[in-house]
């Protein structure tokens, strides 16, 4: 068999065997547009190499391009966080390494969930820390949430929302109470509590550092 030939077939295994793992441990963020392009580079490798347009070093650049796509689609993927909810913690437009496959969930991990749909019109994703876990002893007084004892304000408008996650005064199984680290933050305290189905995945460090916040900023001067 011909070099060329040879060069082509382990391609092409490389190319669906990728692709239907892909498919089995696909991602819930951004998932159709890079495996997308996964399949995009792959069939550009196959018309370049078949032509012989380009060196060597550019098809191991695209070869190491749509491995990286699939591992976006799949196991990690890199998320901007806009807005200041986890200030301090995490500072607006910070890049965010994120763990999408199956992970145990504990408390204070900081999670990636979905929105309800009622809040979707200008939220989809939203980066929160896990305060209240499945198990944890829950109640209601006047206007305010005690999760193991500890006092939390809500608004009274979320109530019914809380309430699904809530069974003989504890968390039910799959759910959790999230919070932004800033106090104004759109959480558990607006949206009720989140079920382990709306989770996307697990912020594991920050990439990069985002802005400072203006009041550090100024008390700098």
């Amino acid at each position: 068999m011909k070099r060329k030939s040879k060069v082509i077939i382990i391609f092409l295994i490389y190319y669906f065997v990728f692709a239907i793992s892909g498919i089995i441990f696909r991602g819930k963020v951004n998932f159709i547009w890079l495996m997308l392009l996964y399949h995009l580079i792959c069939l550009l490798v196959l018309i370049l190499y078949k032509y012989k347009v380009l060196k060597k070093i550019v098809f191991i650049l695209l070869w190491t391009g749509s491995f990286l796509c699939f591992i976006f689609s799949t196991f990690f993927i890199i998320m901007k966080l806009y807005g200041t909810s986890m200030e301090p913690s995490i500072l607006d437009e910070s890049i965010l390494f994120v763990w999408q496959q199956d992970f145990e969930i504990s408390r204070e991990d900081i999670l990636v969930i979905e929105f309800p749909e009622r809040w979707q019109d200008d939220f989809k994703l939203g980066f929160k820390r896990v305060i209240g876990m499945p198990g944890d002893s829950f109640y209601f007084v006047d206007d305010k949430v005690y999760i193991n004892g500890k006092e939390y304000w809500y608004w009274w408008a979320a109530k019914g929302e809380i309430m699904k996650g809530i069974e003989n005064d504890r968390i039910k199984e799959d759910y959790y109470f999230i919070l932004g680290d800033n106090f104004n933050s759109l959480d558990s305290r607006y949206i009720g509590l989140i079920h382990r189905s709306k989770v996307y995945g697990k912020v594991m460090f920050v990439l990069i550092e985002g802005k400072e916040p203006k009041s550090s900023l100024e008390n700098d001067h």
